[in-house]
């Protein structure tokens, strides 16, 4: 019985990266023989090759640059190739900032909504920057369609705005009762 000897190649090294730093997880292969291997903590790596030949040994990891060597394996050799890597800039895709407009929330919501689509009239900050000395009562006053109604002593004083939309008439009597038809 005749046996064959398998006698393989060797292919070790580290790769380092800035300052000769190992680099942890750095993919070296040969892939004519679908071959590879990653670096250990170490930055060192080991390839089996059963074939002698002529092979492209590359490397390459995360955010620095790639690196290749031809080599020539005989059968039983052990070849020591290593690779230092130079980072290599990353060019990213723009950032664009936008500001939105701060979405509303609960009851002004529907405020938003009904202002934005033009339906009822609406104090903004520009109006009460123009009236700052005025009351509350003489800023709804200048609203269209708005009037101020005066409010019993015994039903806390003051006014009391009203629309009329939906309402004729609003009326305070002495027992301070208000009547909507």
């Amino acid at each position: 019985m005749l046996l064959a000897l398998l006698v393989q190649t060797l292919v070790t090294g580290t790769v380092t990266g800035d300052s000769a730093r190992p680099v942890t997880g750095a993919i070296v292969e040969i892939k004519a023989i679908n071959r590879s291997v990653t670096t250990n903590a170490r930055g060192l790596y080991t390839l089996t090759v059963d074939r002698p030949g002529t092979y492209l040994l590359e490397v390459r990891a995360l955010g620095l640059s790639s690196a290749s060597r031809a080599l020539r394996l005989a059968s039983g050799d052990t070849l020591r190739v290593d690779f230092a890597l130079g980072p290599v800039a990353q060019e990213l895709a723009p950032v664009v900032v936008t500001e939105a407009e701060p979405q509303p929330t609960g009851i002004m919501r529907g405020f938003e909504e009904r202002r934005r689509a033009g339906f009822g009239r609406f104090i903004t900050r520009d109006m009460l920057a123009e009236r700052e000395h005025d009351t509350v009562a003489g800023i709804l006053r200048g609203i269209a369609g708005m009037r101020m109604v005066r409010r019993p002593s015994d039903c806390g004083g003051g006014f009391s705005a009203a629309t009329g939309r939906g309402i004729d008439a609003v009326e305070f009597s002495k027992s301070a009762t208000a009547t909507a038809t």
